[in-house]
C-alpha cells in the first residue's frame, strides 16, 4: 500500500511539473481530452488534477501526525 501511496504522489508532481511547462510553452490552445481548450482552461483543469491526486497521500500523512486537521476532530468522544 506504500507504492500506491507514494505512486498518487508522483502523479500529483508529473501534473504539476507539466503545467510549470506549459507556462515556458509558446503555445495557446492544448488538446484535452481530444478536444481544444485555451491554455487557462488546460492549466486550471492540470491544477485540479494535481490536487485530486495528491490529496489522498496529505490525507493519510495527516491522520498519522499529531497535528490536528482543521475539521476534524483530535479525539473521539
Amino acid at each position: 500500500m506504500k507504492i500506491l501511496k507514494y505512486g498518487w504522489l508522483l502523479l500529483a508532481v508529473i501534473c504539476i511539473a507539466d503545467l510549470i511547462y506549459s507556462v515556458y510553452k509558446p503555445e495557446e490552445i492544448y488538446s484535452v481530452m481530444l478536444w481544444e481548450t485555451n491554455i487557462w482552461v488546460y492549466r486550471l483543469y492540470k491544477l485540479a488534477l494535481a490536487l485530486f491526486l495528491a490529496k489522498p497521500f496529505f490525507d493519510r500523512k495527516w491522520q498519522k501526525s499529531w497535528i490536528p486537521v482543521p475539521g476534524k476532530s483530535c479525539c473521539k468522544l
